[in-house]
């Protein structure tokens, strides 16, 4: 599959695909067969499965229903009439009659012979045939080009289906090579036309294709997005944990364990370079606790002795002019429980490492940080067309910014020259800097926001990553991240976004800025006004560092440009005014943004490749996740979902992390105020100081506070995944107050539901209907099903009981329409007026709108039916025993729940 992008350094080559004729398409008559000159090079073996593991799905659809790993039993002696029928009809008919638009394309186009003489399939030109459709498509009127594109995603659907034969080894590889193709034409359809597949038949299969190749799952369902139609394919090019095989099975659909570390057992690693002699650094404790408890962070210095031996000295980080923050996973090996202490040769290996930056690396960055914002917007201007004199204007304020940020600079780096702290290595880093003694680590965890926002550099740490290549390219050091175990931790998520604009990865030798490696010129419209943005703000940030300005008033946010309009905020000086002036005159760019997006990639014959892809699902990642951060009306939501998808070692550090991760000055504070609390406190103490809440927290599974009045909300940070909707509250009320649709009842009978199984099958519950695990709502015509799920942390709940008479209310997350299925919160309902309901909350549940009755449902009330009725039809199943309630009434209120 010559078309498919090099995304991976470590990337096995391709394996063949026969080609089993050499003759042109028809669609009439079946093709002559050439024969493979050597029978057995194409029968797959366990290695084959083993690197891609592609064939393994394919396989599971030939095979359905037999062991995952059957293929190894049953190698079948080929015939090759299948395949040749499946090659011909949708791999060259595909090329043919999907793409092939003013004449046939011949089949020579995609096939060559090897050195061997054997003739295999070849797709160099495969993305110049996709690129020439497209074109063709964007030339015909929007209707006749719109039944074009789905009468092809109507073959793409039967490409995909499953089929078997006794020819397996061949059918294997050609049927994999046809799904190849389709996913590569559907990521066209995707990348031009937006146009998706209606059907997600085998994206299951896809996830279980990577996880047999080392990934874990909740790894597929987040970093399998990247690779979207041609996930399975693209993603076995890339090593989950390169040169490690972690062990999955603990893991969650939604959080990897791998990386969680058993402190009774943990073990601090040595460089692998020292043979484990060299002996721990100890960091006094004391001194560690003495700083914080004097209001500051403290700062380990390294600086080289006389005689060649590495000193270290505690200091805090306003008597040093810069500082480097170390993010990391423990998992890595450079944690340490018992002490502060790392070995010798990691202190070293740190110091070699970061020991230049200032004197050679620091000018370029800030550097650039002040003139590429101004680079871009220049280039803008001009692609827009905007007034001459304002490009003019532009130019000469770039030329008059650029020295005087040169000086300030220069500035900086001689005050560091004459202090003589040029030759120190300045630290922090979690296990030498947090000390053990309970009273100083708790404040020293609310010092996070400040630690990492206020660190010249943050460098990232992942043996995934300093595993690499010095000539690994930008997207493949993003997608090792993404799968890497650094991102699977509650702990490196705030320290990542306190450092959004400071931030360096390790890959290989290199310390890399992720957001530096795209090109600016190839961003869709949407990540070029997030870069520029972004790009404004990283200016600002460091202009602060150089002036001292976060020493003086700590973290101030994400977005800080706000502050310096305030009365209260930041005091500008003559550089950072003609920067803003400059940004003043480059504004009429902005009134062409929403046109840079407008524009589908096919209407302006941009050539196609799946990497382009790739890259631009990346950059949307990139650039939109930070912008989403900068959003308070959304920082919540998202906050609270990253860490939902990331592990941590005691899950308590959820909430002081969430907290933590709330872009608001407010919340510092709050942070101070419940990590002094005990565990079970701290939720709720967080919840009565919020005026803004997500309104998921009703409809959530876990476990939820007891508080009357606050039992709407859950009891701690789980990993369940919000919605974006949230609705204010008065801090002087603990109700929750939304305006939902629902149903009110009155119990005819006393109501007995159990939740479901934690991991039952479908047909093991729909076996235990008659055990109240459902609860039926039906006025003879129209039926509702209610159910409680199993939440995310218990296995399984007690019975919920409500008596005879109690007026009850179960409020939708959403509105139904028929087989609808919602989260839904039960509730007991103690008052009501025309505007309003008020309840308690009871327990979390399921509501799913029948589409249609069954020959099992009542139609009538069986307490309803006559004395004749009930002697013509014989006994009838009683409420009680179907847990059948009717006379509801389904309303769209105010809820106030307690």
């Amino acid at each position: 599959m010559d078309h498919f992008p090099i995304i991976s350094s470590s990337q096995k080559p391709w394996p063949d695909f026969p080609a089993l004729t050499l003759e042109d398409y028809d669609s009439a008559q079946q093709p002559y067969i050439v024969q493979p000159k050597d029978n057995t090079r194409y029968r797959l073996t366990e290695k084959d499965f083993e690197d891609f593991p592609f064939f393994w799905l394919e396989d599971q659809r030939f095979h359905k229903g037999l062991d995952d790993t059957d293929w190894r039993y049953n190698f079948i002696d080929p015939n090759l009439e299948a395949a040749i029928f499946v090659q011909n009809k949708y791999y060259f008919g595909a090329i043919n009659e999907l793409l092939a638009f003013d004449k046939p394309i011949p089949t020579s186009e995609f096939v060559i012979e090897r050195d061997d003489g054997e003739w295999v399939l070849c797709t160099t030109k495969l993305n110049d045939y996709i690129s020439k459709w497209a074109g063709h498509l964007n030339t015909l009127a929007e209707e006749e080009r719109s039944q074009r594109l789905d009468r092809a995603k109507e073959f793409l659907k039967h490409m995909a289906k499953a089929r078997w034969h006794k020819d397996r080894h061949h059918l294997l590889r050609v049927s994999a090579s046809v799904q190849i193709l389709a996913r590569t034409i559907e990521s066209a359809m995707i990348w031009y036309f937006e146009k998706y597949p209606d059907s997600s038949e085998r994206i299951s299969d896809h996830i279980n294709c990577l996880q047999i190749g080392g990934w874990c799952e909740s790894t597929v369902r987040k970093a399998g997005h990247y690779f979207v139609p041609t996930t399975a394919y693209a993603a076995s090019a890339i090593d989950s944990h390169p040169g490690r095989h972690q062990n999955h099975t603990n893991c969650s659909g939604g959080v990897c364990e791998a990386s969680t570390i058993d402190e009774s057992t943990y073990q601090t690693k040595h460089t692998p370079e020292c043979d484990g002699t060299c002996g721990d650094v100890e960091i006094d404790s004391q001194s560690l606790h003495d700083v914080i408890m004097q209001g500051k962070i403290p700062i380990i210095s390294l600086s080289m002795g006389t005689d060649g031996k590495l000193n270290t000295e505690v200091t805090h980080s306003g008597d040093v002019p810069h500082y480097i923050a170390i993010s990391h996973v423990w998992s890595d090996g450079l944690g340490n429980p018992h002490k502060n202490a790392l070995p010798y040769c990691e202190l070293l290996k740190f110091f070699r490492m970061l020991e230049e930056w200032p004197l050679k690396l620091a000018k370029p960055d800030w550097m650039n940080s002040f003139l590429t914002p101004m680079d871009r917007i220049q280039k803008r201007m001009v692609f827009d067309e905007v007034d001459p004199l304002l490009q003019q204007q532009a130019k000469e304020m770039r030329e008059v910014i650029e020295p005087m940020a040169e000086e300030y600079v220069n500035n900086w780096l001689d005050t560091l020259k004459t202090s003589g702290q040029y030759q120190k290595v300045n630290l922090w880093m979690d296990t030498i800097c947090i000390p053990l003694i309970p009273e100083s680590r708790k404040i020293a965890i609310t010092q996070i926001n400040d630690v990492y926002s206020g660190s010249f550099y943050t460098i990232a740490l992942d043996a995934g990553l300093e595993s690499l290549p010095d000539t690994a390219s930008g997207t493949e050091i993003f997608l090792r991240l993404e799968v890497s175990a650094w991102k699977g931790r509650c702990w490196t998520f705030l320290e990542r976004e306190r450092s959004t604009y400071n931030l360096r990865l390790k890959a290989g030798n290199r310390l890399v800025d992720i957001a530096e490696t795209f090109n600016f010129d190839e961003l869709d419209g949407v990540s070029q006004t997030s870069a520029l943005a972004l790009g404004k703000i990283r200016c600002f940030n460091n202009w602060c560092k150089l002036n001292g300005v976060f020493k003086e008033k700590g973290f101030l946010g994400l977005d800080i440009r706000n502050l310096f309009k305030s009365p209260s905020g930041i005091e500008s000086d003559k550089l950072l005014d003609l920067i803003h002036h400059f940004y003043d005159v480059g504004g009429p760019t902005n009134e062409s943004m929403a046109k840079w997006q407008a524009t589908s990639y096919g209407q302006y014959g941009e050539s196609f490749c799946l990497l382009k892809c790739i890259k631009h699902r990346i950059a949307d990642r990139v650039f939109g996740l930070t912008m989403v951060f900068l959003d308070k009306g959304t920082s919540m939501k998202n906050t609270w979902n990253e860490l939902a998808a990331r592990s941590t070692a005691r899950a308590s550090d959820r909430l002081i992390i969430f907290v933590s991760s709330l872009d608001s000055a407010d919340n510092v504070g709050v942070l101070r105020e419940i990590v002094q609390l005990k565990k079970e406190d701290r939720m709720e103490a967080w919840i009565r100081k919020q005026s803004i809440i997500p309104v998921d927290f009703l409809f959530m599974r876990s476990p939820h506070l007891r508080t009357p009045g606050l039992r709407w909300a859950p009891n701690d940070v789980y990993p369940e995944n919000l919605s974006g909707e949230v609705t204010s509250r008065s801090l002087d009320d603990l109700q929750l107050r939304i305006t939902r649709p629902g149903i009110l009842l009155t119990l005819d009978i006393e109501l007995n539901l159990d939740s479901y199984p934690s991991g039952k099958s479908n047909a093991e519950i729909d076996r235990k209907l008659s055990e109240r695990h459902t609860m039926a709502i039906t006025d003879g015509e129209i039926k509702y099903s209610v159910t409680r799920p199993s939440d995310t942390a218990q296995l399984s709940k007690p019975t919920f009981t409500l008596a005879k008479g109690d007026r009850v209310g179960i409020i939708f997350r959403y509105a139904l329409n028929p087989n609808d299925i919602s989260a839904a919160a039960i509730v007991r309902v103690h008052a009501e007026s025309a505007d309003e309901i008020h309840a308690t909350y009871c327990v979390p549940a399921k509501v799913k709108l029948e589409g249609e009755l069954s020959p099992q449902d009542p139609t009538v009330d069986p307490t309803k039916r006559s004395k004749l009725d009930r002697y013509l039809m014989g006994k009838s199943s009683t409420n009680e025993e179907m847990n059948c309630h009717w006379n509801f009434e389904l309303v769209k209120k105010k809820w106030v729940v307690g």
